[in-house]
């Protein structure tokens, strides 16, 4: 079951969701999903770890979706030049799946970049929503909710997003 929980988690990250409610939904999942991983599956210092990583990308800019973005693009690239090696020297088996390897990191790339902009055009409103949701289902303790709140209010806003925090709007 356990294993299953990680294989879940490792596929959400490869082939993250991509509307603004789904976003929200996975990061409140992620934590579930780490506490019920704690100390089965993964370390204290793991957990700690991970659970801070995906509490900073919601409070902040979303660095680990910018990463997953840049590397699955990066990768793009190892099949194009495999595919422009084979056209070259005419190895059409090998081209063939150049193209197979290329439409499936190119798939995965755009996802990734369109989570990054989900993630990143996230409104406060929404990371409030998401600590909300949090706290409701005990994945944070009262302090961490108002430190997270906090920081929420004090990140820079994004063109056209509320300033201040509305009252409440959920998930």
């Amino acid at each position: 079951m356990a294993g299953e929980r990680l294989t879940d988690m490792l596929m959400d990250s490869v082939f993250p969701p991509t509307t603004r409610d789904a976003v929200q939904l996975a990061m409140v999942q992620q934590l579930g999903e780490l506490q019920a991983l704690r100390g089965d599956e993964l370390t204290e210092e793991e957990w700690r770890d991970s659970r801070q990583a995906i509490l900073n990308d919601l409070v902040s800019y979303p660095r680990a979706a910018w990463v997953m973005f840049i590397a699955s693009l990066a990768c793009v690239y190892i099949p194009g030049g495999v595919l422009i090696a084979a056209i070259v020297y005419g190895l059409w088996q090998l081209a063939v799946a150049g193209v197979g390897a290329l439409l499936l990191w190119g798939a995965i790339a755009y996802r990734q970049g369109k989570t990054f902009a989900v993630r990143r055009g996230l409104s406060a409103e929404d990371r409030h929503a998401v600590v909300d949701a949090l706290v409701a289902l005990s994945l944070v303790s009262a302090d961490e909710a108002a430190e997270l709140h906090r920081r929420v209010d004090e990140r820079p806003s994004s063109p056209g997003e509320p300033e201040a925090r509305g009252d409440g709007g959920g998930m």
